[in-house]
């Protein structure tokens, strides 16, 4: 994030982000499921308003995003992890990679 974001706006990162959990929250009506709800929806906001891609759709975003680091950070070679199928992990992360830069 370093690289991508000026350290001067991490107050008015921190702001928006602040608000936009209050207001899904608000908006929830007393009841939400946490994870699609506000701990996916918060940093798929964030980028939509942040990194230009106002226009997204937010489901696309969230599987661009989910293949992408599933593919980096959990499906390595020397993870404890197994995955049953590492390689159609790779290839959705390809696919959906294509997909983000054709968008």
């Amino acid at each position: 994030m370093r690289s991508i974001l000026d350290f001067e706006d991490i107050p008015a990162i921190r702001t928006y982000v602040g608000e936009k959990a209050a207001s899904l929250l608000a908006a929830a009506g007393g009841s939400i499921d946490a994870v699609p709800g506000l701990t996916r929806a918060v940093p798929i906001a964030l980028v939509q308003d942040w990194f230009g891609f106002s226009h997204s759709d937010p489901e696309k975003l969230r599987r661009w995003s989910y293949w992408a680091q599933l593919d980096t950070f959990w499906n390595q070679p020397f993870d404890a992890i197994g995955w049953p199928d590492p390689t159609r992990i790779h290839a959705e992360a390809k696919a959906t990679g294509l997909e983000m830069v054709a968008y």
